[in-house]
């Protein structure tokens, strides 16, 4: 049959002709509607040599008016190979077969579903390492000179030394173990090849994914980021193979997942390094823990990325401490650590988050402080105390100092009697959550009690237990309610991933204000103020007071039956409530109002307003032109020791331009107005940010400041996941890189 260009009707013998699949039909007449290629399906598009992109993972299809010139320019186009052997079938029995005979279609394989590692047409992967990256962080740091532990699974470990033995044999096990170990670090360090340059010193390092193990290199780590231990990836890629049976994943041991995963962690380290050198600054958070006899010091980097619009927190490393945990063992490691990921560290670094702990804030000897002691003095360190680590002292303070007498003695004995009632849980279908040693578990107990109070009251009434609490005690939980829901909500916005340090301290003085508003608390007063008060009215901490006939308003307004309560007990009861709850809140409103996360050298709080760094769009508007010279040169150094002389003039033009594109376009200045506290930086500047790049660049550098280190804790919740009881043999090397594994995808998006 001729081709005829312009025909739109369907013709059943072209789908013999072009190797085509009717794929829907019309419902009530059984028209054709549309047609899929079947070279699509069976064997996917060709790759072309030389070809900029990767060959289509779709499957082409064509609906009604259907264009067959069109159709045979795709066969030919993407199929060439396929569509020529296609054409020298003869029968209709034969092109059949040229489908169906396809053991495992290419729609149904996994290079359908992965169109960037398409399977079988991947190149092998390069990466080239800095020598100190493998030499020293790898070399040194991650193995201890008699490490006793390799990477293995637990029917691998090593013998211990026998509890009863005679010291011969003791010695001959612990010799074992010490062979095995530098067995271990050569097998390690063997993956990389050195490359020498022109002299002795000048070498660096190269790995190289062959082109048969790319795509088993993406799942194995995929897999291992998902938790899965490395002999059970290389089992999941073998029970792969056997569902595909795609030659590309037919070999994979469990020391071929552990190398890959090795692989990970030192080329995520070059991804840093030169990300970290690319910025005219960047802030780190740091904490240690103590996890089956071995320490680590959590390392974390904040980096701010001008072409994604974006701040990336990314884990640095775990590293394994084997000396004592003091300020100037912890500063060495961080040092040398930093000396390799960015040797000019010392007016790069920028700002350093860190919890309570002695070794950390130690105003001597704590490692803030040597680091602090150790950068160049014209670039000074942001010290910040973790604002949420801050809120949880003062929230167990208040808890444990008045809380505790009044609600946790009647609280825990009447949830033990509740425990034991199994018809009560069942007609509930709910059972009271545990408490632990931490407020906010605290805070969901009450929850929960305010939830279920109606049941529970029957429940006292029908059974009369022992451990009932008083009614009065129930006003006290809807007051507990009110005032852990605020604060709980706080605690989790101040360590959001996008919130910003000023954003963080605005919701703080938001919590502060609430409590305000809600009781009736008034202050910050004068000590003169104070002194005027009348103390049997009023209960008083520090700058802040309440008075009693607030608080019984402020309960009147939770529930309608608090009031109702309250009238039945008598006077010293009532006036005992009164003041619980009245010194619960304003305590809390002092404590909170002198909260401040930026420290001075002492570690003493900041409590000047200008010294958080304003980085949005809305809150740049509100400073002067001159205001904001004097905050960028505080940065001077630091800029011009990457950029230009004049780099500051360049970011204050822009800072000009700003606010007179804000004065004089109403677009922009509605999207400005737009914004508020809970903007993150990308929301801010997404729209205006390449109109203003060095203005953006120089705010988001500002923004990597950490609040906290909530997610340097995280990083201790996954490596006591995965290290546990049954993968005690896994070295810290091999530790390190299952942890990396988690963020790989994430930083390859990234990769310069």
């Amino acid at each position: 049959m001729a081709l005829n260009k312009r025909s739109s009707e369907y013709v059943k013998a072209n789908d013999d002709r072009f190797g085509l699949r009717v794929s829907s039909k019309a419902p009530n007449c059984n028209k054709v509607n549309s047609l899929q290629c079947r070279f699509c399906i069976a064997f996917g598009c060709e790759e072309k040599v030389g070809a900029k992109r990767k060959p289509s993972t779709d499957v082409q299809g064509w609906i009604r008016p259907f264009r067959y010139d069109n159709i045979e320019n795709h066969v030919s186009g993407q199929h060439p190979a396929k569509w020529a052997e296609y054409k020298l079938l003869d029968s209709s029995d034969d092109r059949k077969a040229f489908f169906d005979d396809v053991l495992v279609s290419f729609k149904n394989s996994m290079k359908a579903h992965f169109p960037s590692s398409s399977l079988g047409t991947e190149r092998e992967m390069v990466f080239n390492i800095e020598k100190d990256i493998v030499d020293v962080i790898v070399g040194d740091m991650m193995f201890e000179p008699n490490d006793d532990i390799i990477d293995s699974d637990p029917e691998d470990d090593m013998d211990e030394p026998p509890a009863f033995s005679s010291d011969a044999e003791r010695n001959v096990v612990l010799h074992r173990q010490a062979q095995q170990s530098v067995l271990a670090k050569e097998r390690a360090l063997s993956l990389f090849k050195r490359i020498d340059g022109d002299d002795d010193a000048d070498y660096a390092y190269c790995v190289t994914i062959p082109k048969s193990k790319t795509t088993v290199f993406q799942l194995a780590v995929r897999y291992v980021a998902c938790g899965t231990s490395f002999r059970m990836a290389a089992n999941l890629l073998s029970c792969t193979y056997n569902v595909l049976h795609n030659l590309i994943l037919r070999s994979c041991s469990r020391n071929d997942v552990s190398n890959f995963i090795r692989v990970v962690y030192v080329v995520n380290l070059q991804h840093m390094a030169c990300h970290l050198r690319h910025s005219w600054a960047f802030s780190i958070a740091l904490d240690s823990a103590t996890h089956q006899s071995t320490s680590y010091l959590d390392l974390r980097f904040r980096i701010f990325l001008p072409a994604f619009y974006d701040i990336v927190n990314v884990h640095a490393a775990a590293l394994p401490m084997f000396d004592w945990h003091t300020g100037e063992v912890m500063y060495k490691m961080v040092a040398v650590f930093l000396n390799v990921m960015c040797p000019v560290w010392t007016v790069r670094l920028l700002g350093i988050s860190f919890d309570g702990a002695r070794n950390m804030m130690g105003r001597v000897a704590g490692v803030v402080t040597h680091l602090t002691n150790a950068m160049h003095n014209e670039c000074p360190l942001i010290r910040v105390w973790c604002g949420a680590h801050q809120l949880d002292l003062i929230m167990e303070y208040i808890m444990n100092s008045i809380v505790k007498e009044r609600f946790f003695t009647t609280m825990t004995g009447f949830i033990t009697h509740l425990m034991r009632q199994q018809n009560l849980i069942a007609d509930m279908q709910t059972t009271c959550p545990r408490v632990v040693n931490r407020w906010l578990s605290t805070e969901k107990v009450i929850k929960w009690f305010k939830a279920h109070r109606p049941q529970l009251l029957a429940h006292i009434e029908s059974k009369q237990p022992p451990s009932a609490p008083p009614r009065i005690w129930w006003v006290f939980v809807l007051a507990m309610h009110h005032f852990t829901s605020l604060t709980a909500i706080t605690f989790r916005t101040i360590q959001g991933l996008s919130t910003l340090l000023d954003q963080q301290q605005a919701a703080l003085d938001d919590l502060v204000t609430s409590f305000i508003d809600d009781v009736g608390v008034i202050g910050p007063l004068s000590p003169e103020a104070i002194a005027n008060l009348e103390v049997s009215e009023h209960v008083i901490s520090g700058r802040y007071a309440v008075q009693l006939s607030s608080v019984r308003e402020f309960v009147s307004g939770l529930a309608s039956w608090a009031d109702s309560i309250v009238d039945e007990v008598d006077p010293v009861q009532r006036n005992d409530l009164w003041n619980d709850i009245a010194s619960v809140y304003v305590t809390a409103c002092d404590r909170v109002s002198q909260l401040s996360s930026l420290r001075d050298a002492d570690n003493n709080a900041l409590a000047n307003p200008s010294s958080l760094p304003l980085v949005l769009p809305h809150d740049l508007i509100k400073l002067s032109a001159a205001e904001f010279i004097r905050r960028a040169h505080r940065h001077t150094y630091r800029l011009q020791h990457h950029y230009s002389v004049d780099h500051i003039d360049v970011i204050a033009d822009e800072h000009k331009l700003l606010l007179h594109a804000y004065r004089s376009e109403p677009v922009l200045k509605q999207a400005i107005d737009g914004l508020d506290s809970q903007s993150s930086f990308r929301d801010g500047w997404s729209l205006i940010g390449s109109i203003f790049p060095n203005l953006m660049e120089f705010c988001g550098v500002l923004a990597t400041i950490f609040l906290g280190t909530s997610t340097v804790e995280s990083d201790f919740s996954v490596l006591r996941w995965e290290k546990d009881n049954f993968r005690k043999s896994l070295s810290d090397f091999g530790l390190e890189g299952v942890m990396q594994s988690k963020q790989w995808t994430f930083l390859e998006q990234f990769e310069q």
